[in-house]
Formats: C-alpha cells, structure tokens, sequence
C-alpha cells in the first residue's frame, strides 16, 4: 500500500515538473485552460481573488483551499457549464453593497457540490443565473472578527498579542447562506448552512427546487419574497430567530419541512405574508413561538401538518380569507388557534376531513374517523395577547376554561372562534402520505 502511494505521488511530481505552467499561479492556469478542461488542485492554499470566464471544472483534493484577499468576491464565475467540486473556500470581503461572496455566480449551468465555505460574507451567491445546482455544501457564516479597539479594557475586551481585539459580528451585518436574485429554475439539495444571517435567500426567483437542506442558528431559516412556483421539500429549519418568512409570492409547494425550536418574543416557526394559491403539506411545526402566522395570505391549502408544542400553534389574522385547512392535527400548544375574527371565509375541513384537535372527544356515528358535531376552538383572549403579553397569563383561569367550554358546545355570540365542521377521531385511520400528491396539481 505504502509503495503505491509513493508511485503514485512521484508520477504526480513528474506530471507537475512536465506541465509548461508548472508554478503558474491557479488563476494562470484557469486562463490557459482549454473549455471544458479539468483542474485537479492538490492539497494547498490557493490565493484569490479567481475569476472564471469559461466552462471548466475546477475540483479540489482533500485540504485543497482556496483563501480570498479579505477585500472581493473569492471565487467569481461569469461563465455558463462551471463545475466546482470540493473546494474550502475562505476570506470574502464584507461589502453588503458589493454582494462580496466566497463564490459569486453569474452564469447558467453551473454546479457546486461538496465545497466548504467559511469566513465569507455571502456563502453562495446567484445572480440571473439559471439551471445551476448547488449541492452537499457546507456553508458557516462568519460570528467574529479581529479589529483595533482603543482602551479594550475599558469596554470589557482583552487584546491579543497583535494588538486586536476578537468582537461579535451582529446578525444583521453578515451575509446570507445562499442568495439567489433574479435566478430561475435552480435546485438547492442537501446544503448543510449555519450561523449566517439569512439561510436562503430568494428575491425574484421562481421554478426552483430546495429539498434536503439544513439551516440552523440565523436569522430567517428562509427569507423569500416576490418569488412564485417554487419547491420546498425535506428541509429542516431549526434554532432560528424564525424558520420561514414567506412573502409576496404565489403557487407554491412547501412539503415534508421541519420548522423547530424557533423562539423569542415574535419569533416564528413559518410566517406567511401575502402569498396565495401555495400548498403547506406534511410539514412538522413545533417548539416555536408562534407556530404559523397567515397575514393578507388567501386561498391557501393547508393539509396534514403537524402543529406540536407551540405557544401559538396557528395565528390567523382577518385579512386571510378562503385558506383551506384539513387534516391538521394540534397537539400540545397552549393556543392551538388564535384569530381576532368573528366570522370567517376561512374552511377547517375538506371533502368531510376535518382536524384533530386538543382535548376533543367527536362523536363518530358512521365510523369515517370524522364527527358529525363541529367542534368549536375560541381563543378569548387572542385580539388582546400581542399587544398586551402578559394577559397570557389569564390563559389558564379558571373563569376562561369555563367560557372556552361553554362556548365549544353551543357558541357564544362576540367571541372570536373558528369552527371545524368534522373534526377528526383519529387522523391515523387515514394517513397523510396516502392524501397528499393529489394536491400538488391544484397549485402548480
């Protein structure tokens, strides 16, 4: 085995010594490249700025890296069928005006898989490039940086032996994981991004797949606006300030997701504003402040996803009208639904399917797992809980329970409540997976 390796090594030195461009810089090389070539880096820093103006692969061996100059984009790509295959990439600059980004792509075609970004502002950054496939990277945003501090004593800091002391960049101030601007008809797959400021980043941006991802400790797990007819499946959002924020956009598919343990005062696991036609199917929310958010959003499907452990499960606000919800179930919220309206356009149930609630006992006379009695949900305080917080605390009163109990059996006139027409008995007598690729059609 050892003599293998060693062939191996000199007839690779051997190779190295006969190329014309042996010690050529990376850039050099790239630009004597043929299109279409393969670059092989051997492991070694590579120094950036690169700039990439034709199809070629650049593929890196284990603890090939290449190091930016702190002051540009590190990798930039102006060119159409550019491959870049296990690469770490380090040292952006951090200009938010200059989109600084470890790589920066504007091209169509291009395909990044398994390179690790570090110490950059920008992860990866699209920009009107189309058709591209950015998977199994790993991208960490950049928490600190080194500055000169006059009297760090004084502000609690301690400098280092160069005289600089470490500080905390703020949220606000880094870079996204992945930024796509006017980029269309993309796949994100299996990307792995942390402590950035927002995960993924869309803006004008349709037809594009995001399955498999995982996000955690940014901003928005997703922050996306003005962007229709998207993908999102098999994602995981977690121990964000929020997992989604959703926004001016229609006829999406969020499928299977995972939105956990996003908290703080107005922290949510998804919010939704003004987007219409989009299915929610099968997705997990749980742990978070306030589970869903629906503000001006309509004619929405909302379809066997889990609402577990929120302090809000669903917050409905009066501008939604006509979203569709079924087959939902709500498990361990302390306000599974909180809506200031009392009366709706809004459907809790579907085709007789209705959702599971809480401490809901449905009389099911014919055995379809649906009741024949509507069950009634009123939060009595909801019209009052954001304005004022600390009126949660009555939540639990025994005066409320009594009204919340009176008022699901025959319904009280002025009080806001949804009302679920056949809630279920047991959800799993009729899975979700079986039910929900009819929907995909109804919003594509």
């Amino acid at each position: 085995m050892r003599i293998s390796r060693t062939v191996k090594a000199i007839a690779t030195l051997a190779a190295l010594f006969a190329c014309p461009l042996f010690g050529a810089s990376l850039q050099e090389r790239i630009d004597a490249a043929e299109a279409d070539a393969e670059l092989l880096l051997p492991a070694g820093e590579y120094q950036g700025p690169i700039l990439i103006e034709k199809p070629l692969t650049l593929r890196g061996e284990l603890g090939a890296k290449l190091i930016g100059n702190g002051d540009s984009s590190v990798l930039t790509i102006n060119a159409n069928n550019v491959t870049i295959v296990s690469l770490h990439i380090s040292r952006s600059g951090r200009s938010l005006e200059k989109d600084h980004s470890a790589i920066f792509v504007q091209g169509n075609g291009v395909f990044l898989k398994g390179n690790t970004i570090e110490q950059s502002l920008h992860g990866i950054y699209l920009k009107e490039a189309q058709n591209c496939r950015i998977e199994d990277n790993v991208i960490r945003g950049q928490t600190t940086k080194r500055v000169p501090i006059d009297d760090p004593i004084a502000k609690g800091l301690e400098a280092e032996a160069d005289g600089l002391c470490t500080i905390r960049i703020d949220a606000n101030q880094r870079g996204n994981g992945i930024h796509l601007w006017n980029a269309t008809g993309n796949v994100l797959k299996n990307n792995t991004i942390s402590d950035t400021r927002d995960g993924i980043y869309f803006s004008f941006s349709h037809e594009t797949r995001v399955t498999g991802n995982t996000i955690r400790n940014v901003r928005y797990g997703l922050h996306y606006m003005y962007s229709d007819y998207n993908t999102f499946e098999n994602n995981r959002f977690e121990q964000n300030a929020a997992g989604a924020a959703i926004m001016y956009s229609e006829g999406l598919l969020v499928r299977n997701n995972t939105f956990t343990n996003n908290a703080g005062y107005r922290a949510y696991g998804v919010l939704v504003q003004s987007v219409d036609k989009t299915a929610f199917i099968g997705n997990t929310i749980s742990r978070n402040t306030v589970g869903l958010y629906l503000e001006n959003s309509n004619d929405n499907t909302l379809r066997s996803n889990q609402f577990q452990r929120n302090y809000v499960g669903v917050r409905l606000s009066s501008s939604s009208a006509k979203n569709t919800f079924t087959e939902n179930g709500f498990q361990g919220n302390l306000h599974p639904v909180e809506s200031d309206e009392l009366s709706s356009s809004n459907r809790w149930a579907a085709n007789g399917r209705g959702n599971r609630w809480p401490s809901s006992q449905p009389v099911d006379l014919d055995g379809d797992g649906a009741g024949e009695l509507p069950h009634r949900q009123a939060d009595l305080l909801g019209p009052h809980r954001r304005d004022f917080p600390m009126i949660g605390l009555l939540s639990e009163s025994p005066f409320l329970k009594l009204l919340s109990f009176v008022h699901a059996r025959a319904s009280l006139p002025g009080v806001p409540a949804i009302e679920d027409p056949a809630p279920l008995v047991d959800i799993a007598r009729n899975p979700p997976a079986a039910r929900t690729e009819n929907l995909v059609s109804d919003v594509q």
